[in-house]
């Protein structure tokens, strides 16, 4: 599904390709349709047309994944392969289908089967049974697999990977959250873990096993690692996992596997998880960036957000990164419940006391299948009258969210105080907040 339209394409779906490799390993033929390649998106005429003369005349099985933000998209589509392929089972996966499970029957009624978590064990059920599920309505998973060593590799040829490896993963012209003082001809994006071991009250990570946090052994990374390197000549690499930091012994393992192939690379991590020694480490193995979920400098904040963090232990490790040449990419977060325009002013002059190039912040956007929803649910039913509504207004968290013109502020802040200091945040004017 099409994505963070303000940005480039620059994240190749990898668990798209894994389920490719999957397939066709298991004997299948299988065509992928990456719609989030294009700039404009396609509109649905469009994208008959694509489906009618690029694409086989029939389907056993179609397949529609997107994050939670792509309900708009899986309603036309799913209706428009109705249509197209009205033999074929019509599934939904990825973060939409596990937030709502049963509930997407109701919003998009063409569906056959919805699919929470992971797909790569539940998958092949699917292509066993398409004919005995037609119209069965039935909720698989979550069914995560334990060991991610056993998984096939990425299927690379299923995408179009000259646009992907031409729009870096990080930086300036990345289009997201990040900002890097050096630029890459040639990036690519890797995960090599599922989920994470904490349990921060914003986040959602029922598509990737919650808190069931698993990862793919270094031998096994770096194997990956030497595959697109031969492959499509990358000069830097983007560990895209939610926390690539989190296992020490395997962080220990791959450091001097990776320092070997001098290739410059980044990752996430948690401002906890770093220490001289460890960022010396990682330095001297190419890793250049490190993308840290601050979030708030504010205390109260912070543990309303169960971020286990605390700002003095903060401000260590981003100057930890700073003094071993690793750029500290720290992402923010304003409008948390709870949070006063001192609050904010706290984050702010973080932000500016450190140096931080990237002064942005997300606004506070309450996900369903998070505790944040679950804490705010009732207001957001009072400004949108329905879940679905509110469903299909999400967009990437930059966004403010308003309906028949009311605000959805969480903060303590008055309405015309959190639109004033939105104005400031989006000009970069952080020092007037």
């Amino acid at each position: 599904m099409p994505i963070r339209l303000q940005a480039p394409p620059n994240v190749v779906p990898t668990g798209i390709g894994i389920l490719s490799s999957l397939v066709k390993g298991l004997g299948h033929a299988c065509d992928v349709l990456d719609l989030n390649i294009h700039r404009p998106p396609l509109t649905l005429e469009q994208i008959r047309a694509t489906l009618q003369t690029a694409y086989a005349p029939h389907y056993d099985l179609v397949g529609l994944s997107g994050m939670i933000t792509t309900l708009r998209w899986q309603k036309q589509l799913a209706r428009l392969c109705r249509q197209l392929f009205p033999d074929a089972l019509v599934v939904s996966g990825g973060g939409l289908a596990s937030d709502f499970g049963a509930t997407l029957f109701e919003w998009i009624p063409e569906l056959d089967v919805v699919v929470r978590g992971e797909g790569e064990e539940i998958l092949p059920r699917l292509l066993a049974e398409t004919a005995r599920l037609a119209g069965s309505r039935k909720v698989f998973g979550p069914q995560p697999p334990a060991d991610l060593d056993s998984l096939p590799g990425v299927d690379w040829d299923a995408f179009a990977m000259k646009i992907y490896l031409a729009n870096p993963v990080w930086g300036k012209s990345a289009g997201n959250s990040s900002w890097t003082p050096f630029e890459s001809k040639r990036s690519i994006n890797l995960v090599s873990s599922r989920g994470c071991p904490y349990s921060c009250r914003f986040c959602d990570r029922n598509t990737t096993g919650g808190r069931n946090y698993r990862l793919a052994s270094a031998e096994r990374l770096i194997a990956d690692v030497w595959q697109v390197i031969d492959r499509f000549q990358v000069d830097f690499i983007g560990f895209v996992d939610d926390n690539f930091m989190a296992d020490k012994r395997r962080l220990a393992a791959f450091l001097p596997l990776m320092r070997r192939t001098g290739i410059l690379w980044g990752c996430h991590g948690r401002l906890n998880e770093i220490d001289d020694h460890t960022a010396a480490a990682m330095r001297e193995a190419g890793c250049v960036y490190i993308g840290f979920g601050g979030e708030s400098a504010d205390p109260t904040v912070l543990r309303r957000m169960n971020k286990k963090n605390d700002p003095d232990q903060m401000s260590r490790a981003v100057k930890i990164c700073q003094r071993h040449g690793i750029t500290p990419n720290c992402t923010w977060i304003m409008g948390y419940p709870g949070e006063t325009r001192e609050a904010l002013r706290r984050t702010a002059r973080f932000i500016l006391d450190h140096g931080l190039n990237q002064r942005s912040m997300f606004v506070a956007t309450a996900y369903p299948g998070t505790a944040f929803f679950e804490e705010v649910k009732d207001k957001i039913l009072s400004v949108y009258g329905s879940l679905e509504q509110y469903v299909l207004d999400l967009d990437d968290a930059t966004k403010v969210l308003e309906h028949d013109g009311r605000l959805l502020n969480f903060s303590a802040m008055s309405d015309e105080e959190f639109r004033e200091c939105r104005r400031y945040v989006e000009q970069g004017a952080l020092e007037h907040i």
